[in-house]
């Protein structure tokens, strides 16, 4: 029979102790998490800021004088290689704001004025009017200009609020710039870093829990890995070849929709109906004859994207079942906005490739339950 220690007790009261404290005092252990949460909100940018420079970084110091052996090169290694893969960074973002910023203005412009040139070529058709009354009757009842106008009352009579979104974003950019400092401590001693975390983590828990918590750690991190390499590069592709094949097909607007379905790749699921929806609503409104091959071609650029493309640009590290796919996105969306999504698309990918190994591990008597599932793509179109 074990004897009951002194340090057995105290753990215990203690336990007994935060136990009470976080029953009888709940609302104020929400104001102090929240506290805490907002205090650490920089250090969690700069860990996700340094986690997406490490794949930069990484690469750069692969091919960094690889096969040389002198000391300069050893020691300026990590600094020269951190300086281009935060100048790498720099220049994707600056892209993204020179590209896909502006294109995303000038289609919503472009639908806004478009939309009553459009409406009256399609109250005028003759399909409409005689099949669909209705449908006429009701587009035929619209002021376009009074919705401008109506939407511009709003922005103006919205100022105050907008300009606390200005402050508000201010801040978060000095909080992202704190961040970024901390992400350059953290990835100039990564290796250290997690010498000391491990060692840490080996004589306070057991190996077990240890050995169990790296395989999740390193799971997670090549599901996160495969998607953000997978994404950025299947998105730099679908873009090119939609623009490349708008402008063969002679279809306005091209370079814009191109951006646009590139950058809706980034969004699981729902990215493909978006591009499409805008894409189709730019174009009828400068040749609504086009915008039937327009769609023609989305379809066929989708279908030779899902079965050649993602396979070999994102893997089978990162697919599952369309289902879990939606689960991810339905939750992540509702969780955290487009952010969550996604978080929670690679996230999911991660557990869904532990249970797969578990069950390979543990099979049980029925082979159905471990045939295995065709891999789905979780990006957009």
């Amino acid at each position: 029979m074990n004897r009951i220690t002194w340090k057995d007790c105290l753990k215990l009261g203690i336990t007994a102790i935060a136990v009470y404290l976080i029953i009888f005092s709940w609302p104020a252990v929400i104001r102090f998490l929240a506290e805490l949460f907002g205090a650490l909100k920089s250090f969690v940018r700069g860990l996700v800021v340094a986690y997406v420079v490490n794949i930069l970084m990484s690469f750069y110091e692969r091919h960094y004088f690889r096969r040389s052996s002198a000391a300069w090169a050893q020691k300026s290694r990590r600094p020269v290689c951190l300086l281009l893969a935060f100048l790498s960074l720099i220049v994707i973002i600056s892209l993204i704001a020179s590209v896909v910023i502006p294109g995303v203005t000038k289609s919503i412009n472009i639908i806004v004025n478009g939309s009553p040139a459009a409406v009256q070529n399609l109250m005028e058709n003759d399909l409409v009017q005689k099949h669909l009354p209705q449908v006429y009757l009701w587009l035929k009842s619209l002021n376009w200009d009074n919705l401008v106008s109506q939407l511009s009352n709003f922005i103006r009579n919205n100022y105050s609020s907008i300009l606390g979104t200005v402050s508000t974003a201010a801040s978060g950019i000095v909080s992202f710039f704190i961040g970024i400092i901390f992400s350059i401590y953290l990835l100039m001693g990564k290796e250290k870093l997690k010498l000391q975390l491990k060692m840490v983590l080996e004589r306070f828990l057991p190996g077990k829990f240890t050995k169990k918590l790296y395989y999740f750690l390193s799971v997670m991190n090549h599901s996160f890995h495969s998607f953000i390499v997978g994404q950025v590069t299947e998105a730099c592709i679908l873009g090119s070849l939609c623009t490349t094949g708008l402008l063969l097909l002679r279809i306005p607007y091209a370079p814009i929709i191109g951006v646009l379905i590139g950058f809706s790749a980034f969004v699981p699921v729902f990215g493909a109906y978006i591009g499409a929806a805008v894409g189709t609503l730019m174009i009828i409104t400068d040749t609504p004859s086009k915008a039937v091959t327009f769609l023609i071609f989305l379809v066929l650029l989708q279908q030779f994207e899902g079965n050649f493309i993602y396979p070999r640009v994102v893997g089978s590290s990162i697919g599952m079942p369309g289902l879990w796919v939606l689960a991810a996105v339905t939750v992540g969306v509702g969780v955290g906005g487009i952010p969550g999504m996604l978080i929670a698309v690679p996230f999911t990918a991660g557990i869904y490739r532990m249970l797969k190994d578990d069950l390979k591990k543990h099979p049980s008597g029925n082979p159905e339950i471990h045939a295995e599932n065709q891999p789905n793509k979780t990006g957009g179109t």
